[in-house]
């Protein structure tokens, strides 16, 4: 699973926003506020790293048992497919 091309991360006001380029009905012209969990599971579905590996180097990266790691990482991909925003 990867982000699909069209969207961009940048970061406002020490926030992190993922902002499409492209028009996404789903989404409209709006950006998508990621807190840092958010922001760390974008960067490595930019980069075409699976969701179980991403749960294992969230759960090292941040202290946190897997289960929840693989938990908030399906929650967030769930989004995202809800959005269209991966392939």
């Amino acid at each position: 699973m990867k982000i699909r091309e069209g969207y961009v991360v940048k970061e406002i006001a020490g926030a992190f926003y993922a902002v499409p380029t492209v028009k996404n009905p789903k989404i409209g012209n709006g950006m998508i506020k990621l807190n840092e969990t958010a922001y760390f599971i974008w960067k490595k579905l930019e980069d075409g790293v699976e969701a179980g590996e991403i749960a294992e180097q969230l759960s090292d990266e941040f202290d946190v048992d897997e289960e929840s790691a693989k938990r908030d990482v399906s929650a967030f991909v769930a989004k995202l497919v809800d959005y269209d925003i991966v392939k």
